[in-house]
C-alpha cells in the first residue's frame, strides 16, 4: 500500500481474535499507525453465499421466469375481465323485468279443442317473450358462469402451482439455514480453541 505522501506503508503487524460473537477479526496494524480490521467469518459466509447462489438458485431460473410471466399474464386477463355480478345484473334486470311483467300464468279454462286464433297468438306472444326476455339471458348468465369458472379453475391450478414452489422455496431455506448453523457452531467452537 502507499501513503498519501507518496511513501510505501508496510505491514507492521498482525494479529487474528477469535471473538465468539464476532467471528474471526483480522486486526492489521500498517507502518503509518493505522489500523486496518477485516472480519473473516462474515467475508467467509458472504463468499459462500454468493457462491451457492451462483451455483443453485431457489428455483431453477427458467421456472422462476416463466412463472412470473405467468403471473403476470394471470393479474392481465383477471384485471381486463369485468366483475361477473357486473355482467350478470343487467341479464338478471331483464329476466326480473320480464317477469313481473307478465303477472300470473296459470293454465287457461280454454280447452285446446275450443282455442281460437286470438288464444292461439297470445300463447304464442307468451311463449316467445318467454324466450326472448328470460330464458335467453338465462342461458346467457349459464354461459358466462360456465366461463368464469373455467377461468377460476385455471387460475386455481395457476396457484396451486404456486403454493408448491413456494413450499420447496421454504425447504431449500429451511436446509441452508440448517447448514448455516451448523457451519456457524464450528466457527464458535474454533473461536474457542
Amino acid at each position: 500500500a502507499k501513503s498519501g505522501t507518496g511513501g510505501r506503508v508496510s505491514l507492521s503487524g498482525v494479529v487474528v481474535s477469535g471473538d465468539a460473537h464476532l467471528g474471526h477479526v483480522l486486526v492489521a496494524t500498517l507502518s503509518n499507525g493505522t489500523m486496518e480490521a477485516v472480519n473473516i467469518t462474515a467475508a467467509q459466509y458472504l463468499h459462500e453465499a454468493s457462491v451457492l447462489d451462483a451455483s443453485t438458485s431457489l428455483t431453477e431460473p427458467k421456472t422462476n421466469n416463466k412463472a412470473v410471466i405467468e403471473s403476470d399474464e394471470a393479474l392481465k386477463v383477471m384485471q381486463s375481465m369485468q366483475p361477473l355480478h357486473e355482467q350478470l345484473k343487467p341479464l338478471m334486470t331483464k329476466v326480473v323485468a320480464s317477469l313481473s311483467t307478465m303477472g300470473k300464468i296459470v293454465g287457461g279454462q280454454t280447452k285446446p279443442s275450443e282455442a281460437n286464433a286470438s288464444s292461439i297468438a297470445t300463447f304464442i306472444s307468451t311463449k316467445e317473450k318467454c324466450e326472448q326476455d328470460i330464458v335467453l339471458p338465462l342461458q346467457e348468465m349459464n354461459e358466462l358462469s360456465s366461463n368464469r369458472m373455467n377461468v377460476l379453475k385455471d387460475m386455481h391450478a395457476h396457484q396451486e402451482k404456486q403454493v408448491q414452489q413456494l413450499k420447496n422455496m421454504i425447504d431449500t431455506l429451511r436446509q441452508r439455514m440448517k447448514v448455516t448453523s451448523e457451519k456457524k457452531m464450528i466457527a464458535e467452537s474454533n473461536a474457542n480453541v
